[in-house]
């Protein structure tokens, strides 16, 4: 069973001036498995991996500002805040239930 996941996505079109970056997130482990470093190790290996197969070095992600311990896995991955601003439309039916960054 997985007890943890990342991910990264090239989501711009190769002609997009942004086509060199990549988004990097959806973090999660269980409740019982945090506290080791899982998400931080993945999350890491997620960017190594993108660069080393893809060559993507610029990676955007989207974090509220009201949470820390995403905020702080960020820092330490040198994901900083930024001036880019990105609106997501998404189906409340399909989310009611799921622990989303919205």
């Amino acid at each position: 069973r997985a007890v943890s996941c990342a991910a990264v996505i090239e989501n711009f079109h190769p002609k997009s001036r942004r086509a060199d970056h990549a988004f990097w997130g959806m973090l999660s482990t269980l409740p019982e498995w945090r506290g080791r470093k899982i998400a931080l190790i993945l999350g890491a290996r997620a960017i190594v991996t993108l660069f080393e197969d893809h060559g993507f070095s610029k990676f955007t992600t989207g974090v509220r500002a009201e949470n820390g311990g995403s905020m702080a896995l960020c820092a330490k991955l040198d994901m900083l805040p930024g001036k880019w601003c990105s609106y997501v439309g998404m189906d409340p039916a399909q989310v009611t239930s799921a622990r989303v960054t919205k």
